[in-house]
């Protein structure tokens, strides 16, 4: 497990499973009864989910930079 550099949370890294991409997560998985539907989830192995679709067997993150404050720091430049 590690933190994240700007805001001390703890993340967990994955790979996502479409693209291979390295992504960090919040460590705590999601209660899905208590998350908004059009969240973006993804479980340990990289697969993306919706709340209404996700398995409920399965454990779901939020992509960290959907919560981390100091998001923007870290975005990519489209240029």
């Amino acid at each position: 497990m590690s933190q994240c550099k700007s805001c001390g949370a703890k993340i967990i890294w994955i790979k996502t499973a479409k693209n291979g991409k390295n992504m960090p997560l919040n460590a705590k998985p999601v209660d899905l009864d208590r998350i908004h539907d059009d969240a973006s989830l993804f479980n340990e192995g990289g697969e993306f989910a919706k709340p209404g679709w996700a398995d409920r067997d399965d454990n779901w993150h939020v992509p960290h930079w959907s919560t981390c404050p100091d998001a923007d720091k870290f975005r990519k430049e489209n240029s």
